[in-house]
């Protein structure tokens, strides 16, 4: 065993030595609590006792790095603990991060910070954290923290549908990580590589990089990129229709997390349980998804976390739906789709539409059906998720009754699409095409919804690739 668990007795030892009170006690608890913090994914109240421990010393000492370090694991330690945001703490760390010196990339203010913002649904504001660390890290030529940092930025920017960034910082961590020669570096870029390819496949490489993160997770006491390998493997039976698979693998991270003191749904160590829920309804295991379902429901609205709300939607759907109350399914869905317009998670919005598409199948209503699998295909296809798109393709093949891609838009709505992405208000289009103003934004509406797209700047995103793909 290597890696912070294999540290926790010399730490002990030296904090004996160090005596209380003084800077290198303070270090010493901080290295403690960030040692059983990341051992565990969980922050109990055992590193949470070591960070108020450095943090107490630090105050007295006048040390206002360490106090910028312990304030940023305080403010992680309230969100997990179901405390929300505590912008009081976020904003003191950050005004004084500068001050905490060359520290591990996973101790410094910013990347500390950028958990807190990026699992509550504010990808902007982690990723600007995020990205001056790894610019600055780059100018000064210390790249051998990258790892841990990068595995950071390809989950937020594969969080936020960005791949082609994603697979940039992939390949700088992992040349990064092979240099070094250690385990956990690679076990980062196993993790990140795996996430990857369960969004945009091959699934044989996602399963393949999975089983090196679990692995090499394991060896190391690192147990973050296992936990992230576990969870792209459980997405990927997921999407190859193997819930039973799904489930193996995802209940082992359910049962690790629940009762663990963690609190909010948006949590990392949180997060792969809508998807062991989807495993469990798809199974048919109806009263074993039912608790776990009502407890990420009522946690996402006591805490207002956006992502949660939106899975938790699409859950409830597909259970309400599988128990044949269709009326409580399409109230579950208006809400998921509610908490999407929050978010810049375009991946998930599309499997919200895929599971719209199985609820209107059982409620046997196929033009619905139809819409929702398309809208979820064309949102795939613009993020180059392709085996997610296949999938998608699959369902609208088996709805029957039209050809898949007969959604595509029709020549008046390209027209107004065309115009719209350009740049032209609706009125101008109206002018432009001689036709009623609702009658523009009837043909809008259309396209917004057979594209997948919520606003004008996402079509004019969505245009320049739409001609190419969507006929």
């Amino acid at each position: 065993m290597e890696g912070p668990p294999a540290c926790l007795p010399l730490l002990q030892r030296a904090l004996a030595e160090a005596g209380e009170g003084t800077a290198l006690s303070a270090e010493v608890h901080r290295d403690t609590g960030f040692a059983l913090g990341v051992s565990t994914e969980a922050f109990t109240d055992a590193p949470v006792q070591q960070f108020l421990a450095a943090f107490a010393t630090a105050v007295r000492l006048g040390d206002e790095g360490l106090m910028s370090q312990m304030l940023a694991f305080q403010a992680v330690a309230e969100f997990v603990t179901g405390h929300g945001v505590r912008r009081d703490l976020t904003e003191r760390s950050l005004a004084a991060h500068r001050r905490a010196g060359r520290i591990p990339m996973e101790l410094r203010p910013r990347v500390v910070v950028s958990h807190v913002l990026r699992c509550s649904d504010d990808l902007a504001g982690a990723r600007a954290l995020l990205a001056g660390e790894y610019s600055e890290a780059i100018e000064q030529g210390a790249e051998t923290d990258l790892p841990f940092l990068v595995l950071h930025l390809v989950e937020l920017e594969t969080w936020a549908g960005n791949y082609g960034l994603a697979e940039e910082y992939a390949g700088h961590g992992y040349r990064v990580a092979q240099a070094a020669g250690a385990v956990t570096p690679m076990a980062c870029m196993h993790a990140a590589r795996a996430l990857i390819r369960a969004y945009r496949g091959p699934f044989a490489a996602a399963r393949a990089e999975a089983d090196s993160a679990i692995d090499a997770g394991l060896r190391s006491g690192v147990y973050y990129p296992a936990f992230l390998g576990s969870q792209a493997l459980g997405l990927v039976e997921l999407a190859s229709g193997n819930p039973s698979g799904a489930h193996a693998i995802l209940s082992m991270v359910t049962r690790a997390t629940v009762g663990r003191e963690m609190v909010d749904p948006g949590w990392f160590a949180l997060r792969p349980i809508p998807d062991d829920i989807e495993s469990l309804i798809r199974l048919g295991d109806l009263a074993a998804a039912e608790p776990l379902l009502a407890s990420l429901e009522e946690r996402a609205r006591r805490l207002d976390r956006a992502s949660a709300l939106a899975a938790a939607g699409r859950c409830r759907a597909l259970l309400a739906s599988a128990h044949g109350d269709q009326d409580a399914a399409a109230r579950a869905l208006r809400q998921a789709f509610a908490a999407h317009e929050r978010l810049e998670m375009p991946f998930q919005l599309a499997r919200t539409h895929l599971a719209a598409g199985d609820v209107a199948r059982r409620a046997r209503r196929k033009i619905a059906a139809r819409e929702h699998v398309a809208s979820a295909q064309a949102l795939f296809t613009r993020l180059g998720a392709a085996p997610w798109a296949e999938r998608a393709a699959a369902d609208l093949a088996r709805l029957g009754g039209t050809r898949a891609g007969s959604l595509a838009l029709t020549q008046a709505e390209r027209q107004v699409a065309g115009l719209v992405a350009a740049g032209h208000t609706n009125r101008e289009v109206a002018a432009e095409l001689y036709m009623g103003l609702r009658t523009v934004e009837a043909h809008l509406s259309a396209v917004y919804r057979k594209l997948g797209i919520r606003s004008r700047s996402e079509l004019a995103r969505a245009w320049a690739q739409y001609p190419a793909t969507g006929g």
